[in-house]
């Protein structure tokens, strides 16, 4: 359990002393006060308590995914609350925006894309968003028809981007820089704005290799393609 400031921890101090007090009278009243049983019933309602609580804790640690700037536990991990959510700029799970969460990288710019059908080449032109194609970078890597929704959910992260668990910066032009995913795409619709809150967030990383985090400027991706080495950002 963490308590994140005073009041939240008054509240939990309060609750407990509340139940240890439901718990005295309740001895009191089948038991009688001073009696054997009493004394016995009520050290037996602390010990349970006791027990609970560190219970909970155990509970807590066992199921804890650290992720944060300094570390990642496995990258493959991703927690759901980070992916049906915005933060950042990135794409909550569920949407798919004609205008705003379209991948302009997908099936152009030398990615190599198979009808699943038969796995013969994809010739035709591109469709804006399809099922049936599956396309590849250069990399080998899967281009979607939809920009990430796992962008900065690697290794169990959560739905905000925090000092300790920055993401990275949307700009176009940074992109290559930590081979990220794209934001939603900027519009007239999506101006991205960050609505940025000191110690709040969100935070984005400075630069790569750093830990370093800074407020994220801009929370949405210019809506172009950016080829970088042969490869779409």
């Amino acid at each position: 359990m963490s308590f994140t400031n005073l009041p939240e921890f008054g509240d939990i101090l309060l609750s407990s002393l509340f139940l240890l007090l439901c718990a005295a009278i309740s001895v009191h009243i089948c038991f009688g006060a001073g009696t054997k049983n009493a004394r016995e019933a009520l050290i037996g309602s602390f010990v349970a308590l006791i027990f609970a609580v560190q219970l909970y804790h155990l509970i807590q640690a066992a199921v804890y995914v650290p992720a944060t700037k300094f570390f990642i536990f496995k990258s493959h991990l991703h927690r759901n609350d980070c992916i049906n959510s915005g933060k950042g700029g990135k794409r909550p799970g569920h949407s798919i925006s004609q205008s705003i969460d379209l991948n302009p990288c997908f099936c152009k710019y030398g990615n190599n894309c198979t009808v699943l059908a038969n796995g013969l080449p994809y010739t035709e032109s591109c469709p804006i968003h399809s099922t049936s194609v599956s396309c590849l970078n250069k990399l080998g890597n899967k281009v979607h028809p939809y920009i990430s929704k796992l962008r900065n959910c690697r290794g169990g992260q959560g739905n905000e981007c925090k000092k300790n668990e920055p993401c990275y910066p949307c700009e176009l032009n940074r992109l290559p820089e930590f081979q990220a995913d794209r934001c939603r795409a900027c519009s007239t619709d999506n101006l991205g704005n960050c609505n940025f809150i000191p110690e709040k967030g969100p935070y984005c990383y400075d630069k790569k290799g750093s830990r370093k985090a800074v407020p994220c400027k801009t929370c949405c991706t210019e809506p172009i393609p950016l080829i970088v080495d042969g490869i779409c950002y």
